[in-house]
């Protein structure tokens, strides 16, 4: 598929021979892998993650963000990690969410995402956004980004990542966005973030079942960072909660 000799992929896979850039692109074509994967070394799976070298604060922006779901699993894994975590800025148009936020965090976000200046913006080294899911759900009229409100929102995320240049970003939206419009949609996005913006791009469909929790909740997940890097995605759960764990009998 790569079009070279087996032997040359065995020299290249002991290390006996360096590609040049036009194999390695064919390498990449070939295998579906971005190309700088390729060449990556996969840290240990018994890595102590309390003992890398991680930032003591990280500053973070919440887009769409509603009562708060990503800034409650984003303060579980500072405190886990040690580290200092400071939301900087919050945005969500509808006005019950921000009420429910600001209980929640004592302070109110922004509102419509698309009156905000993006050099307006803090600062930030993290972007968690789950960007309105209508126009790609399977209860929707799955119009994409044919949606001229909710599905064109992915770029306002693109809008201030090209403004703030963050260190990575974490986002979410439904499972049909994978499938949406033949993948096009999907492609779209991530070529987006890795062609135009330079981030390194992984993504995965994942299930709130498989992690502990009584519901059937499948949401795709996609990570960028400025830098290389391999994603290591929650292993499932051996003993997950049923609805009996959870319910008052």
């Amino acid at each position: 598929l790569a079009g070279i000799s087996r032997r040359s992929l065995v020299s290249i896979e002991t290390k006996q021979a360096v590609p040049s850039v036009e194999t390695a692109l064919r390498l990449s074509k070939a295998l579906q892998v971005d190309v700088d994967k390729l060449f990556l070394v996969e840290p240990a799976k018994d890595v102590d993650l309390s003992k890398l070298l991680l930032p003591q604060k990280l500053r973070y922006i919440d887009l769409f963000c509603g009562i708060g779901g990503f800034r409650f699993a984003a303060n579980q894994c500072f405190s886990r990690l040690g580290i200092d975590g400071e939301c900087v800025f919050s945005s969500d148009i509808d006005l019950p969410a921000q009420q429910s936020y600001e209980a929640n965090f004592g302070e109110r976000p922004s509102g419509d995402i698309t009156k905000v200046n993006a050099a307006d913006i803090p600062d930030f080294d993290i972007l968690f956004g789950g960007f309105p899911c209508q126009a790609f759900s399977i209860i929707g009229k799955r119009e994409g980004f044919a949606d001229k409100t909710r599905g064109t929102l992915f770029f306002e995320i693109a809008r201030i990542l090209k403004e703030k240049q963050p260190r990575a970003f974490v986002l979410e939206n439904v499972k049909q966005l994978v499938s949406h419009d033949g993948g096009r949609t999907i492609n779209t996005i991530i070529s987006t973030l890795r062609d135009e913006l330079g981030y390194h791009v992984d993504y995965r469909v994942l299930n709130a079942l498989d992690y502990g929790l009584p519901q059937k909740r499948e949401r795709i997940v996609i990570v960028g960072t400025k830098a290389p890097f391999i994603m290591k995605w929650p292993e499932k759960v051996a003993h997950p909660k049923t609805l009996t764990d959870i319910l008052e009998l």
